[in-house]
């Protein structure tokens, strides 16, 4: 899969324990000992395939392997496969949390989002589809390569970030998107450019500060694309998902 952020989110199968995870993703481990060391793996790359934005293993002491995946509208994954662990990690009320037999199938469902940042709301569609907002890495002390990233936006367009102090629980609506950033709290509208392809990254560089953890910062992107007929939105105005981030040490 490409999209959204149009980058590549792949998934399989890996054996070696120099496979690379990202900081701050779910499972940094490989989960099997020899020689059962296949571990299941999700990753999201670059839209030039040069940098991981994200990568995880998935699984547990036994042989694990994704054989598909489906991304939503927000790049949330949604992978499938076998495991033979009876340790494969399960969440409280899923349907059936435990091995049914000597191996079983599983479906996971990974936000791809590193410690530190969290997605709400939803998006005002753009001419192709739902906007994706997200992040390139985990928003640590001193990451000087810390970005927000955005895809499906219009093709070499203009837009802004907004970033505030605060979110909303429900949106306001403007001009025909729903607003998820707190106005009242806004700290700074920077100007972005998309690609062709409709991706945009804003660099955000985290200091080398110590009293900045725990601090959140709240974004949401805004694009002025063509407006009607359908399925343009009809003022051209479209906005992606709001991003919760927290600094962390």
């Amino acid at each position: 899969y490409a999209l959204p952020c149009c980058a590549a989110t792949v998934t399989g199968a890996t054996k070696p324990t120099d496979f690379p995870p990202t900081l701050g993703a779910m499972d940094r481990s490989n989960n099997g000992s020899p020689p059962n060391s296949l571990d299941a793996f999700v990753a999201r790359l670059s839209p030039a395939g040069a940098r991981l934005y994200y990568s995880t293993f998935l699984g547990g002491g036994g042989i694990d392997q994704a054989l598909t995946i489906g991304l939503d509208e927000r790049g949330c994954a949604t992978v499938a496969g076998y495991t033979a662990s009876s340790n494969f990690p399960t969440t409280p009320g899923a349907f059936s949390t435990s091995m049914n037999s000597t191996s079983d199938s599983f479906i996971t469902r990974v936000d791809l989002l590193p410690d530190g940042v969290a997605m709400f709301g939803g998006s005002s569609p753009a001419c192709t589809g739902p906007l994706a907002a997200s992040v390139t890495s985990m928003p640590h002390l001193g990451n000087q390569a810390f970005s927000l990233i955005c895809g499906n936006a219009p093709p070499n367009s203009l837009g802004v970030v907004a970033l505030a102090g605060a979110g909303l629980g429900m949106p306001v609506s403007a001009l025909g998107v729903q607003v998820w950033v707190d106005p009242l709290r806004l700290w700074a509208l920077p100007t972005v450019i998309s690609n062709g392809l409709g991706a945009a990254e804003l660099l955000l560089p985290v200091p080398q500060d110590p009293a900045l953890v725990g601090g959140r910062i709240f974004a949401q992107f805004f694009w002025l694309g063509p407006g009607a007929p359908a399925p343009c939105p009809p003022l051209g105005l479209s906005a992606s998902n709001g991003l919760q981030i927290t600094i962390l040490p």
